[in-house]
């Protein structure tokens, strides 16, 4: 298949809008399934929605795991894997952000499937499709609820690594913005931050067509706006946000992203930074070396999202966001300043976003891009 070429195949229930939460007994009792697994995030549990959710399938008894982290590990997944069997669950509702549903992939992944998780990771083939899944995002930035791919970290080689199968798109997603309602304004930021990168890294990615272009644009458009008042808490923002992430998902699988994103991954197993934050952390700097090979298309951003009119601009504006947002004081409160610089650019020449960056990226421009990320925080920008 060339670049140029496209397909897009979802075989997915997509419950949309705020409230839909409450149908999820209703997709339970049509399952005919008796036992599930709910796979929920540790911070989401004692929220508002946490409470809705667990209200909602109360009569259902179902089994609950939530002991992970931002950053979930193969232990992680193992255990709850574990779990899965000996309380003899037959499918999986996950709610939360990327780690959740993450888990949720690939706890699915080892109830039909034989072997350890690892093995995957591996490169090992998926051959039988998962449980029934049912994915609620609490979040709006990983659009992972629709996502072909798993990302964990693997503690003994103390990096991130991703699995892929077409058979992780789940069978049913729930999509409510009264999720985001208990987020901290930061968290809102990072998830949203992720979001919109996905969109600018795709709209620039070497990869990008006329045809992905346009699909984004409706993104760029309104995500300003949406921003704004998600961050403000405004419902019809928080809806548009995830609205956005979502159908960035669908779209950079066939685009790639850029080294931002290929960078985020290491420096989150590194630093224990929330993958959000570590996309934005990269972010500007990534825009700046990449400027020369794709000046043009970050123009185009710029004028979409409001921004001005050249790359430049688009980059101050981010930088804005970050500061604004809270995620910059958020930097500082973990020791990202110490990760080891050399070893995450090196790590980041592995990741499959390599081929679609605007320019050519070697382990050492990848270790300027984050070295001149680094210094902006310690001298306080953005």
């Amino acid at each position: 298949m060339s670049i140029s070429d496209w397909s897009i195949q979802l075989k997915t229930r997509i419950i949309h809008g705020p409230g839909s939460v409450a149908q999820l007994p209703s997709l339970v009792r049509e399952s005919r399934l008796r036992r599930w697994l709910v796979i929920m995030d540790p911070e989401v549990e004692p929220t508002a929605f946490g409470r809705r959710v667990r209200r909602s399938l109360a009569e259902t008894h179902p089994t609950y795991f939530t002991s992970f982290a931002t950053n979930p590990t193969f232990e992680m997944v193992e255990e709850c894997a574990e779990q899965y069997r000996r309380s003899h669950a037959r499918a999986i509702i996950s709610v939360g952000g990327g780690s959740a549903i993450d888990i949720g992939k690939a706890v699915g992944t080892l109830a039909t499937n034989s072997g350890r998780i690892a093995s995957y990771a591996d490169g090992r083939r998926i051959r039988r499709p998962l449980p029934l899944t049912v994915n609620v995002p609490t979040t709006c930035g990983t659009g992972a609820e629709a996502s072909p791919f798993a990302v964990l970290l693997d503690t003994e080689q103390r990096k991130k690594r991703g699995i892929e199968s077409p058979l992780f798109v789940p069978h049913a997603i729930i999509i409510d913005p009264r999720s985001l309602e208990s987020l901290s304004r930061p968290l809102i930021a990072a998830t949203a931050f992720d979001a919109l990168a996905h969109v600018i890294e795709s709209y620039t990615s070497r990869r990008a067509t006329s045809l992905t272009r346009v699909s984004l644009t409706g993104c760029l458009v309104n995500f300003s706006a949406a921003y704004t008042h998600a961050l403000d808490g405004d419902i019809s923002g928080l809806q548009t946000m995830q609205d956005i992430a979502l159908s960035a998902r669908l779209l950079y699988p066939r685009t790639g992203l850029s080294i931002a994103h290929a960078l985020s991954h290491p420096i989150g197993a590194y630093s224990g930074l929330h993958h959000g934050m570590a996309v934005a952390l990269v972010l500007p700097s990534a825009i700046r070396y990449n400027t020369p090979a794709a000046e043009k298309a970050f123009a185009e951003v710029a004028v979409l999202l409001g921004a001005g009119h050249s790359s430049m601009s688009l980059v101050r504006t981010l930088e804005s966001f970050i500061a604004e947002s809270g995620i910059a004081a958020a930097f500082r409160t973990l020791d990202v300043l110490r990760m080891p610089v050399a070893i995450v650019a090196g790590e980041s020449m592995h990741s499959s976003n390599i081929p679609s960056n605007p320019r050519p990226v070697t382990a050492g421009t990848a270790s300027r891009i984050l070295r001149a990320a680094l210094r902006n925080i310690a001298h306080g920008t953005p």
